[in-house]
């Protein structure tokens, strides 16, 4: 799964939609299609969820800066805060070079979270202890 891309992932779910879609015309499945619709977006969902694909890309451009001495950091601006725990965790696999400018960066986030239990974000919870626990106080 860890050479797995989002277009991969992408053409995995379409073929899914239209094998269900076939199904469905075919006659297999009278009037269920929305049901497996639903029950097939719910479980990518899941495993989205718990694979967590911002992290595997945070390793997998980790491993590729370490083979070609080359890290974009302007591109972890891109990312969500469900990659700032990874980039601290694989911090000691970047040269040493690359760390004050993604520490920058990384640290630019706010260090508390505080939202009403409706618009709770687990992942902001995470990225804000860790910028507590990591970043320097300036």
């Amino acid at each position: 799964m860890l050479g797995a891309t989002g277009a991969d992932l992408a053409q995995l779910q379409l073929l899914v939609v239209f094998l269900f879609l076939a199904a469905d015309l075919a006659g297999w499945w009278p009037r269920r299609l929305i049901g497996f619709a639903f029950v097939t977006g719910l479980a990518t969902l899941l495993v989205l969820d718990v694979v967590n694909p911002e992290a595997l890309v945070v390793q997998l451009n980790t491993v590729h800066a370490q083979q070609a001495d080359n890290f974009d950091v302007g591109y972890v601006k891109e990312l969500s805060s469900d990659a700032v725990r990874a980039l601290f965790a694989r911090r000691g696999g970047l040269a040493a070079r690359f760390w004050p400018d993604l520490e920058g960066e990384l640290c630019a986030g706010p260090r508390t979270y505080s939202r009403s239990w409706a618009a709770y974000n687990h992942s902001d919870v995470d990225a804000a202890a860790a910028r507590r626990r990591y970043c320097r106080l300036t």
